[in-house]
Order: C-alpha cells, then structure tokens, then sequence
C-alpha cells in the first residue's frame, strides 16, 4: 500500500537538506561494507538489494539484505538510469568473474 518516492526528494521534505546531505553521504559508506561482510561467510553473491530504515533520531538501520534484488522501484520512481544500471551491473559482474580478475 506505499508508495515508490526518490530518496533524496522524499528524505528532504521528512528530514530537510542539510541532515538529506548527511544521510546520503552515511548510507553508501554502510552499504559498502555489507558485500565483504556477507561474502566472507556466504561466497560470492553477484548483486544485493539493502533495504533501509531511518529512525526518528536519524539513525541508520539495515533492515534486510536480498540476494536477488527486485528492480521495479526504478521504474515506479521514473529512474531510467538506474534501470539500466540495474540491467547492466550484474552482466558486467559476470564478466569480471570470468576474466578471473
């Protein structure tokens, strides 16, 4: 019953710009770290989807990690870019494995 918003618009108008600038410098530093973490006990996952939570204290919360993404959001929130790169990146991932790189 939700609905799909673009992050950084929806994050500004609940937390305003400055803490929005804030938030979207934190999470990429957080979800860089989730990959390592998961495969030094799982193996190789090839993509994951982070779902994410903020608390009214603006802390960050990982709330579960897919090792099968869904990518319809893109296209709920008009993200044509992030649709192909979604698309793109495990291809490119795959390719990468095969090089032996």
């Amino acid at each position: 019953g939700g609905e799909a918003l673009e992050v950084k618009r929806f994050l500004e108008q609940e937390k305003g710009r400055a803490e929005t600038n804030r938030l979207l410098r934190e999470i990429p530093s957080i979800c860089a770290e989730i990959p390592q973490a998961l495969e030094s006990r799982f193996g190789r996952l090839g993509e994951l989807g982070v779902d994410l939570g903020i608390d009214r204290d603006n802390n960050v919360w990982i709330l579960e990690v897919n090792s099968k993404p869904g990518r319809r959001v893109f296209s709920l929130i008009h993200n044509l870019d992030a649709e192909r790169r979604a698309v793109r990146n495990p291809i490119q991932y795959a390719c990468f494995l095969l090089k032996g790189v």
